[in-house]
């Protein structure tokens, strides 16, 4: 089946592999395996898949996690897309110490066009995705490749998910549904996979037709859903990966990209067929509301779901004791919401929440304003919510909650 964007244009990336530093064994006329305790094998059953752009900062931990599984037949496909820091030099680095990883350089294409040429240049039956700036607990690919050897009618599995600060002290954790007919229900309201935790059957997603660049920053939500109409998908009730929050993760502009193109794509379960889809919206680039009512959306369910989104980011960065960045995003929201003219609880929400940020950051003032302001706004929705609030700082305290 032809696609309109490209999957598997590997001759555009430099292969840059280093030689093995390991000692040839002229009796076997192979590298000897047991070397610094490095494995090597002709074939790898799973290919970890780390695009990386200007990642210095944590790649030397998402490598580590990715090399040290507890599955050693394995290799790390790394692709670095035209990064200007430091992270090619690091990727050679580890290049040098274990042959496993492979490391491959490229002008910057982008996320999407990177990840579909590494679909190619993976050699592992099963492909794990793992973004440059998280880790993968040591077992995982053990327990997702058993889980797609027992159950050939499965295309992938994902997992549980622990969220992590920048200095990787744990804030919270993602219990994700594990049926698939309870996560294809779920696909229909939200993504329900974190992309770093999922590993796949390479045949299935090339089969799929890949990652289709149309839907970025929600292009692996578009390949699940599109995936779930032809294969059986699962989530182990297991923590697989750790999953860092940090600033540079968030903006309004990006979030209401995000957000619309989620939209977007659940439009399909509204009987919208993906022409369809691409016909009426044009580009995601500059997508609007008025073309989200095209889809069939009313101003009230974009106004929940863009309100929604920022909360969730605000939430992050307060779950990082970002609160300069939280208050400051939320600032944003509610100007993008105002001129998005959407209901007067969706601003309160936004107020209710800037008034916990502002009341954890000690400006009392600020915080007593957005109150009041919020109670103007939907007055038994701000008291429910203070109250119900302050009910669970009183029950737990100061407990971690998911974001």
């Amino acid at each position: 089946m032809t696609r309109p964007w490209k999957v598997g244009l590997a001759s555009e990336y430099s292969a840059v592999v280093m030689p093995s530093t390991a000692p040839f064994n002229e009796n076997h006329n192979k590298r000897d395996s047991t070397f610094r305790g490095i494995e090597y094998m002709s074939t790898p059953i799973a290919s970890v898949l780390i695009p990386v752009y200007n990642a210095e900062e944590y790649l030397g931990e998402a490598i580590e996690s990715a090399l040290g599984q507890t599955r050693r037949d394995i290799e790390v496909v790394a692709i670095d897309d035209g990064s200007t820091d430091s992270s090619r030099d690091i990727l050679r680095c580890y290049a040098k110490q274990d042959s496993r990883l492979k490391m491959f350089e490229n002008a910057h294409n982008g996320l999407v066009d990177t990840l579909n040429c590494g679909l190619v240049l993976a050699q592992g039956k099963y492909i794990c995705r793992l973004d440059a700036d998280d880790i993968a607990e040591p077992s995982r690919i053990e327990m997702q490749v058993r889980f797609l050897e027992k159950h050939a009618d499965y295309a992938l599995v994902g997992g549980n998910v622990t969220a992590i600060a920048p200095d990787g002290s744990l804030i919270g954790k993602f219990q994700l549904p594990t049926c698939h007919d309870v996560i294809v229900s779920n696909l229909q309201v939200a993504n329900c996979f974190f992309h770093s935790a999922v590993t796949f059957r390479k045949e299935s997603i090339l089969e799929a037709g890949g990652y289709d660049p149309f839907f970025f920053p929600a292009e692996d939500y578009e390949l699940w859903v599109r995936l779930s109409t032809k294969c059986r998908l699962a989530n182990i009730p297991a923590v697989v990966c750790r999953y860092r929050v940090h600033a540079r993760q968030v903006s309004c502009v990006q979030l209401t990209m995000q957000v619309f193109a989620a939209m977007a794509i659940r439009a399909r379960f509204r009987g919208l067929s993906t022409i369809e889809l691409k016909s009426l919206l044009g580009s995601l680039n500059d997508i609007s509301i008025e073309q989200m009512e095209r889809l069939g959306y009313s101003r009230k369910e974009i106004g929940n779901d863009l309100t929604n989104g920022y909360l969730l980011s605000a939430m992050s960065l307060r779950g990082i004791r970002r609160l300069d960045l939280a208050g400051s995003l939320l600032v944003q929201a509610e100007q993008t919401l105002r001129a998005l003219r959407v209901c007067r609880s969706n601003l309160g929400d936004i107020r209710i929440a800037a008034t916990r940020v502002e009341y954890e950051s000690g400006h009392f003032a600020n915080a007593f304003a957005h109150f009041g302001r919020a109670l103007g706004l939907s007055p038994l929705r701000t008291i429910c919510r203070s109250a119900k609030h302050l009910q669970t700082v009183c029950e737990n305290q100061v407990r971690p909650k998911p974001m």
